[in-house]
């Protein structure tokens, strides 16, 4: 049965060729559309647009850990390979919509503030389509 109502943000998590991302904090996943300027003189002082190209964005904030299973360190290897790798964000509800994607990772960082926790952000890019579907 899908989820209802309001949503704990716990209760999704981002998957990272199948393997959830180790310690997560927070994700997002943006979806852009580009616009295409159709302005003329005959427009009458209001800008007109047509749709133009789509992109997509996942990041995700997360703890440092030397033995993680998809982790800092993966991800490090993944960036400077280039290498596609496969996104989702999912509750694993069945019934719910769950979105993935190819995809590379653009940025990666690692923080270590003093007596606190040590803690990274990554970036991907979508290249190509998204795929949503419905968990069975």
């Amino acid at each position: 049965m899908p989820s209802t109502g309001k949503m704990n943000g716990n209760a999704i998590g981002i998957y990272i060729d199948g393997t959830l991302l180790t310690h997560s904090l927070n994700h997002s996943f943006n979806s852009n559309m580009a616009t295409i300027d159709t302005t003329t003189k005959d427009s009458a002082g209001d800008a007109e647009h047509l749709p133009g190209l789509r992109s997509y964005e996942f990041s995700a904030s997360f703890y440092f850990a030397e033995n993680a299973a998809e982790g800092y360190e993966d991800l490090w290897d993944a960036l400077i390979a280039g290498t596609d790798l496969t996104v989702k964000t999912s509750s694993g509800v069945t019934g719910d919509q769950e979105y993935s994607a190819t995809a590379h990772v653009t940025s990666v960082t690692l923080s270590a503030e003093h007596d606190g926790n040590v803690s990274c952000d990554v970036s991907f890019a979508v290249t190509g389509a998204i795929t949503k579907d419905e968990i069975l």
